[in-house]
């Protein structure tokens, strides 16, 4: 997209060529983060890490703001709104985007997560009233089924690892029960001398 963009504007780096390389920049700093989520996730506990990330957000939010002196004329009227967007965007949808990394991985995380694209055509027509064209729909197809056979592709490719590993565990029980079957008679042997070799050691004893 954003190699059509400028090639569009005769190679010239406009206000829409800009905006689609910091998003696609972007797109690769949330590629690291998820990687990062994931290596940290296996090793703390998910409400532990949502409460470090937002509070190191916030420190470096907070910190931009004051060395940039970017101004924030916030009104009464906005807090409604920004408490919405804090708790549900940011504080609610990481919690459960964490869980769900740590249940079934980052590759089929970033799959389904990529179904964010579909709701935010349907809510920008919804909400925003803006106008969702056949190019939209038939984008919003593509992903969809591009999920639906990746994430078939992972189940059966998951289900055959299952499967080895069973036989594997199945080959490794057999192998030591082989081996505990073949000490029995050596076993039996011993425990079939043991009244022998006491009858030679207490002859006149009276036992046996």
């Amino acid at each position: 997209m954003a190699v059509n963009d400028l090639y569009q504007n005769d190679l010239n780096l406009g206000s829409l060529v800009t905006g689609d390389l910091l998003i696609i920049f972007s797109g690769l700093l949330y590629a690291v983060d998820i990687t990062l989520c994931k290596y940290i996730g296996e090793r703390f506990d998910v409400r532990k890490t949502v409460q470090i990330t937002s509070f190191v957000c916030a420190s470096i939010t907070i910190s931009i703001i004051i060395l940039f002196q970017i101004p924030m004329n916030v009104k009464l009227v906005q807090l409604p709104s920004i408490l919405i967007m804090s708790i549900i965007g940011t504080g609610m949808s990481t919690l459960f985007f964490l869980m769900g990394l740590k249940l079934i991985g980052a590759v089929r995380t970033i799959l389904l997560y990529s179904t964010m694209s579909m709701f935010g055509i349907l809510f920008s027509g919804l909400i925003l009233s803006e106008a969702i064209t056949p190019v939209d729909i038939f984008s919003t197809m593509l992903v969809f089924a591009g999920i639906f056979l990746l994430r078939n592709k992972l189940a059966g490719i998951e289900e055959s690892v299952v499967e080895t590993e069973i036989i594997n565990k199945t080959n490794t029980s057999y192998v030591v029960l082989a081996q505990k079957t073949k000490l029995l008679p050596g076993m039996k042997k011993s425990i079939s001398n043991t009244p022998t070799r006491e009858n030679a050691a207490l002859p006149n004893c009276g036992i046996g």
